[in-house]
């Protein structure tokens, strides 16, 4: 999956790649990126958000499936309710989503720093959230509903470079 959008994006060149006449990666090109003078802006592409969008669905499926999984196990701790766990195929669908997940992850974190990376990664924190109060009527405080809207917002002020 990761290759296809990353086949698809404009920007797959990179600004490390640039070279002068002679063909040689330029001097200021092969600093680290917190080195160099004019490095590039912390906005996001469309791919970028594509992968983050992504990311929010894989991760949170994910994690509400692995809940519905163990949810549906009656047995009570130990050996018994691994194996009854192990027999579930919602754990089986879970286990595929995480590995789908690690490269729409990788995919995203090759297009943004790694700091503003983790922070927009941070939205999957209200997709479970959210997705526990739909499928398992978990209750969402005033203040857990403040600290939705408040990493949701947060997210957007990253993404869009601030």
């Amino acid at each position: 999956m990761w290759l296809l959008v990353r086949s698809l994006s404009v920007e797959h060149r990179s600004r490390d790649e640039r070279s002068d006449r002679t063909g040689q990666a330029t001097l200021a090109h092969r600093l680290p990126v917190c080195l160099r003078q004019n490095a590039p802006g912390p906005t996001m592409t469309l791919t970028a958000w594509l992968l983050l969008a992504c990311v929010l669905v894989l991760d949170t499926g994910s994690h509400l499936l692995l809940k519905s999984a163990s949810y549906r196990v009656r047995a009570s701790d130990g050996v018994e309710f691994v194996l009854a766990l192990i027999a579930q195929p919602r754990l089986w669908v879970a286990i595929g989503s995480f590995i789908a997940l690690f490269f729409a992850w990788i995919g995203f974190i090759s297009l943004v720093p790694l700091s503003q990376g983790i922070m927009a990664g941070s939205i999957t924190i209200a997709g479970v959230m959210i997705g526990g109060r739909i499928f398992f009527g978990e209750s969402i405080t005033p203040s857990r509903a403040l600290s939705i809207g408040l990493i949701a917002a947060g997210v957007l002020l990253v993404g869009l470079g601030g």
